[in-house]
């Protein structure tokens, strides 16, 4: 009988860094037997560390020894340690950790975070996400998702009203869901609901369950999201919409508004200039299955993998 490989999925609680760790945990499962154990891990860091030190990881005493321990998440950077020195497997974080990384076994890291190169690390387009490309995406649907202020991007509620208005009066034809974020500032959900355009609905983020994003996803042919929504970019691009960018006054150029620019530059998302010149939105829409890839990089790393066998 085919034995599982077990992988323990660290999660802290923060949807980005759960969808990383799910999209992983989903593309290994495509192709090899696995059992996945979902373990929280608390908010300290300190908590991680001690645990680290007493070589102890209680939260996974009962649970099946496991081959592969994911996380993504600066609460899950101890807490991944501490497990693989009580139970052995390998460590496997999902973003630019602020430890070594040669503390790992390995590191998924996004291009943007301009990593330096190293045997120990997987440079992936963007964070991983568990989307795929569907064939079930309508030319008549479109999706617009908004995000809010945060480190890198400030805010302009009407500049941002204008260009969805832009947007969905382009394409008077399509019918267009919209959404906040948990970051959207309160004038922006007050402005949204108040447009009065039949082919525009507001689907308000609070009233959303986990499963509402990615259907939408992948009914959409069209999907717009603000600048500063890294991650929903790259689902969208996941999901083999075409994608177009509202763009937001950018704090300063670093990695994150350096690395959508990057994706403007080449030709994979558009701007709304794109969008007023040309409505279908020529672009370089060719696969991006980067949780698949990094999947089958580390099956490759470590065949053994495939087997539920534990490293020697």
């Amino acid at each position: 009988m085919e034995q599982s490989t077990v992988i323990w999925r660290l999660t802290d609680g923060k949807r980005g860094h759960e969808r990383q760790t799910e999209g992983l945990a989903k593309a290994l499962a495509s192709r090899v037997k696995v059992e996945v154990d979902t373990i929280a891990v608390p908010p300290s860091r300190a908590r991680g560390f001690m645990e680290f030190c007493s070589g102890t990881f209680h939260r996974g005493d009962r649970l099946p020894t496991p081959v592969l321990i994911i996380g993504a998440g600066g609460a899950c950077q101890w807490p991944l340690l501490a497990a693989r020195r009580a139970r052995g497997g390998r460590a496997v974080y999902l973003m630019h950790p602020a430890l070594p990384p040669a503390w790992f076994d390995l590191c998924i890291v996004p291009r943007h975070d301009r990593p330096k190169e190293s045997t120990k690390l997987i440079v992936s387009d963007g964070p991983l996400n568990p989307m795929e490309r569907t064939s079930n995406q309508r030319r008549d649907r479109g999706l617009i998702l908004l995000g809010g202020p945060s480190s890198h991007h400030a805010w302009d509620t009407p500049a941002v009203v204008r260009d969805v208005l832009a947007i969905v009066d382009r394409r008077p034809e399509i019918t267009w869901q919209i959404s906040d974020s948990r970051r959207s500032p309160q004038d922006l959900g007050a402005a949204m609901s108040a447009l009065s355009r039949t082919n525009a609905r507001f689907v308000p983020n609070a009233q959303t369950t986990g499963a509402w994003l990615p259907e939408a996803l992948g009914r959409s042919r069209y999907v717009w999201v603000s600048g500063d929504s890294v991650a929903m970019i790259y689902e969208a691009l996941t999901a083999g919409a075409k994608v177009g960018i509202i763009d937001v006054p950018a704090m300063r150029r670093d990695r994150i508004t350096g690395g959508v620019e990057d994706l403007k530059a080449a030709g994979r998302v558009a701007t709304l200039a794109d969008w007023a010149r040309d409505g279908d939105l020529k672009l370089d829409d060719s696969p991006l299955d980067e949780a698949g890839r990094c999947a089958d990089v580390i099956l490759n790393r470590w065949p053994d993998i495939r087997s539920g066998k534990r490293p020697a």
